[in-house]
């Protein structure tokens, strides 16, 4: 949008088979999408804040949808160049990681970003 305010999205598709138990041969093909809206606002040099709508969805049942939101606070000092370091919260459980989609990853989290 401007160098203070960034919009971005992401679309994530994961597509496989799975069997319900170990003992059958029985497989069915699944797909999971998901689709990732972000806004983030550059305070300054070193503090940004960024907010995150997620929506989980599969393909074999229409019916089923799962939402999140995020929402982060960067730090970002000059002393360690590319790095940020955030501290947010997760609500809803939605997790980016498509390996699990049932995995509820809701509450505080600690991350580190770096850029080269």
């Amino acid at each position: 949008l401007n160098p203070q305010f960034q919009l971005s999205g992401k679309y994530g598709l994961k597509m496989g088979e799975q069997s319900f138990d170990r003992s059958t041969d029985d497989w069915i093909a699944t797909e999971v999408h998901q689709g990732i809206v972000r806004g983030e606002w550059i305070a300054d040099e070193n503090w940004s804040f960024m907010l995150e709508g997620r929506g989980l969805w599969f393909e074999e049942d229409p019916d089923f949808m799962r939402y999140a939101g995020l929402a982060t606070v960067y730090f970002s000092p000059e002393a360690f160049g590319g790095l940020k370091f955030g501290l947010g919260y997760n609500w809803g459980g939605v997790s980016d990681d498509l390996i699990d989609p049932y995995a509820d990853d809701a509450g505080i989290f600690f991350n580190v970003v770096s850029a080269f």
